[in-house]
């Protein structure tokens, strides 16, 4: 059922920092915060003038085998994809001290035992991890730092934005809610949120002022509150106390209009197209409700370069009718209920019955 969530009619033009929109950090090179977030909550800049580069993947070869190379998620430009990296980099060190702070690589990455390796390797010297709980990657630090559960800090957010990784990136919901995240009860035993701990040690740093600017979290979520759009619509005072704001739909008259819809309803006479049909040798695209824009052209030359052979792949998508499900009258009596996979045509490697040991491809 994915992303049948992004047909709703969601004011794109309401602006509410994302994820990647560099939030309080003021990293205008890593994030997006250049393009809104910083002009609007104008705060001190930060930049890390260390440039080597791990991929997140080979972290365990780069530790255990002292060298790797790699691409890193460039969001600038297509080109940048292809820049390699190399572990070390030329005039910098190597890795002897990791602080670990997110999520569990183990179970989340592929062969995470390798992460046990590398954690038992004399190569890493020393290992900080910050966590909510005793997960399976805090048994190997030397200093654990224990944070607070979301129930016992401030924070605002809005659900499933993801803005700043792409344009306009509000879709996985119906509709956009931006919620303040309360706090409930202070922070139990000796635990802290990942903020003020960050607080402590720049404060040993010499550094703890530039970091919060001399403001607490609950400040940081108001100076949020103020250079987003939601003043516009609610206080300060009321969405502290509710909690939440339900960001209106776009009226009729200045909504976008419903996305691929001209696809669907075919070529319509007059219409301005993307770009103009190729000339030369052509090849007419299959007509009738499968694929509705009936004449445009492809180059049959650039067809059967990007087919190479592969008659499951061709080079303009197109519909086609499943062999099952409710298309399928007397196979859907049959069988009802149906389990779908992403790729059932594909191999999958399984386990063998030994611990630890790989299976065969079957």
């Amino acid at each position: 059922m994915g992303n049948l969530q992004g047909g709703s009619p969601v004011d794109l033009a309401f602006y509410f920092p994302g994820y990647a929109d560099g939030g309080i950090s003021g990293d205008v090179h890593g994030t997006a915060a250049a393009v809104n977030n910083y002009v609007r909550m104008p705060h001190l800049l930060t930049m890390n003038p260390v440039q080597q580069m791990i991929p997140r993947q080979r972290l365990p070869e780069a530790i255990l085998e002292g060298t790797v190379k790699g691409y890193p998620t460039d969001s600038v430009s297509p080109e940048g994809q292809f820049r390699r990296i190399q572990y070390p980099a030329p005039g910098y060190s190597r890795v002897h001290m990791l602080y670990r702070y997110g999520g569990s690589s183990f179970g989340t990455l592929a062969d995470s035992s390798r992460f046990a390796d590398m954690y038992r390797s004399n190569e890493l010297e020393f290992v900080v991890n910050q966590s909510i709980c005793a997960k399976a990657e805090t048994r190997f630090a030397d200093i654990l730092l224990p944070a607070c559960t979301q129930l016992e800090r401030w924070d605002i957010g809005e659900w499933s934005n993801t803005s700043g990784y792409a344009h306009h990136a509000q879709g996985q919901l119906n509709h956009r809610v931006i919620a303040l995240q309360h706090k409930c009860i202070e922070p139990l035993g000796e635990s802290k949120s990942d903020y003020q701990i960050f607080w402590d040690i720049t404060k040993r740093l010499g550094l703890g002022t530039y970091y919060s600017e001399g403001m607490t979290e609950l400040d940081w979520c108001k100076r949020v509150f103020d250079s987003s759009d939601l003043p516009r619509h609610i206080s300060w005072k009321k969405f502290l106390r509710k909690g939440y704001f339900v960001v209106p739909a776009e009226g009729e008259k200045t909504r976008e209009p419903v996305n691929m819809r001209w696809f669907a309803e075919g070529p319509v006479e007059g219409r301005a197209r993307a770009a103009p049909a190729s000339r030369g040798i052509f090849r007419q695209i299959p007509s009738g409700p499968a694929n509705p824009v009936r004449e445009d052209r492809v180059h049959s030359g650039d067809a059967e370069a990007v087919r190479s052979g592969q008659p499951g792949s061709p080079p303009l998508n197109k519909y086609v009718p499943s062999w099952e499900g409710p298309a399928a009258a007397e196979l859907y009596r049959k069988f009802p209920l149906q389990a779908h996979h992403a790729a059932p045509a594909l191999q999958l490697p399984h386990r063998s019955g030994r611990e630890g040991q790989r299976g065969e491809r079957h």
